[in-house]
């Protein structure tokens, strides 16, 4: 691995983009260490009823009640994050090297 010994200087926009992916990372990371958490931050109990919130669903549905067989169970999860995660390693990388080409830090 090589260490850069120049500053890196965002602009706002980019420091901005950098603070929400730590925020929604930070977030997935949690989820991906704790199965329970998983769960429990991904439906609501309603007047003793579980509702599972959409936007973990394996098959769209527009349907008010969501099946449980339509939702990304943890395991899954867990999969789909690491290869969120190679794709943003990927494309960071990619950046950072088009980026010392044209000497931007």
């Amino acid at each position: 691995m090589v260490l850069l010994s120049h500053s890196l200087t965002l602009a706002p926009a980019e420091a901005i983009i950098g603070r929400f992916l730590l925020g929604i990372l930070t977030d997935l990371w949690k989820w991906h260490e704790d199965e329970s958490l998983f769960i429990q931050d991904n439906r609501t109990r309603t007047g003793g009823k579980t509702i599972l919130h959409p936007g973990l669903q394996i098959r769209w549905t527009s349907k008010t009640t969501i099946a449980p067989e339509d939702v990304l169970k943890w395991l899954g999860f867990k999969q789909i994050l690491r290869k969120w995660h190679r794709k943003l390693a990927k494309v960071s990388s990619l950046c950072f090297r088009q980026a010392s080409k044209h000497n931007s830090f």
